[in-house]
């Protein structure tokens, strides 16, 4: 009765807008936070312009899409996986408004991922995402979507392995062109690895220059790496150590061993053990794996005028080990 009381305009946004299924999460509250009678049946309710644009509707939209996942009026397993999967990435709260926006963000988003291929990723906008819910998409919603995206472990299927990535590439890659750091960093990522997106160097390198010089530590300590390897940029041992030196200050221990790599190998730089070996005991003070084991190996060939001591080797060998570093074990 109530399927025929809406109009075929309606029923396309309840088909459409399908959000998570579960019946065990506990994210459902137990009282729904609308009437279905008076709701469902006001012209006005699924107008866009007069209801989506007020977030605090957006769990009742939400709640009531997830009603009809539930009841099987909607058959989409692969849909169905994925929205349970990224439930668990969630903290175990009640259904919100956040949680609602960042579900529609993502019903978006794998609209716009079935529909799109490989060579069509980097030319789609965000208005593919906002247009149909009148959402105000904000950067840090996009960049939660695609962080619970990349945070599951739990699907199974090919299917929803690749789609979620490519999700997750859309939704970081938006954030990112909003110059939220965060999701700049995340998207600089998967472009470096190729996950999800074709492997781009360059385009890496530039976004992680980019929120380096902003003051992000982890930003600065990859940029730093690739600067000494050469990707994506042109090798260069002096800008690596003045990031290094930045990311160093904002507490990235492992930038000690970097900066005594530089000086130790003599990349863009004068080779001087001496440097190093203050680089690596600095990187050892502060509990860096790599940096003892490097500390190690300068006390058994005695350079950078550390003495050539086979005990305090062995002493740096073991507090590597007992850090985690496995070459040391």
């Amino acid at each position: 009765m109530f399927r025929n009381t809406i109009t075929n305009t309606k029923r396309l946004l309840l088909d459409r807008a399908v959000i998570y299924e579960t019946c065990q999460s506990g994210f459902l509250p137990k009282r729904p936070y609308f009437s279905l009678k008076r709701n469902y049946c006001n012209p006005n309710y699924y107008n866009p312009n007069n209801v989506l644009k007020n977030r605090s509707n957006h769990c009742k939209i939400a709640c009531m899409i997830l009603k009809r996942h539930t009841s099987s009026e909607i058959n989409s397993p692969l849909r169905k996986e994925i929205y349970q999967s990224v439930l668990g990435t969630l903290p175990k709260t009640k259904f919100d408004s956040n949680n609602a926006d960042i579900f529609l963000i993502l019903h978006k988003l794998l609209d716009v991922a079935e529909n799109i291929t490989d060579a069509k990723l980097t030319d789609v906008s965000l208005d593919n995402i906002s247009s149909e819910f009148q959402l105000e998409v904000k950067a840090e919603e996009l960049n939660a979507c695609a962080s619970s995206l990349l945070g599951i472990s739990s699907l199974k299927s090919e299917d929803a392995k690749k789609m979620t990535l490519t999700c997750a590439v859309l939704a970081a890659k938006f954030a990112s062109n909003m110059d939220e750091h965060n999701a700049m960093y995340t998207y600089a990522g998967l472009l470096y690895n190729g996950l999800g997106v074709e492997k781009d160097h360059e385009a890496s390198a530039r976004l992680y220059k980019k929120i380096a010089q902003l003051g992000h530590p982890y930003a600065q300590l990859q940029f730093g790496l690739m600067c000494i390897r050469g990707e994506g940029v042109p090798q260069n041992g002096k800008i690596a150590l003045s990031v290094l030196e930045a990311a160093a200050r904002n507490k990235m221990i492992a930038a000690y061993n970097l900066m005594g790599t530089i000086y130790g190998q003599g990349i863009g730089v004068e080779v001087d053990h001496m440097k190093a070996a203050s680089m690596y005991k600095s990187g050892v003070e502060a509990n860096d794996p790599e940096s003892c084991h490097n500390c190690a190996i300068y006390h058994l060939q005695g350079l950078g005028g550390l003495d050539k001591d086979q005990n305090k080797a062995l002493e740096y060998f073991e507090k590597a080990a007992n850090l985690g570093f496995v070459s040391s074990q």
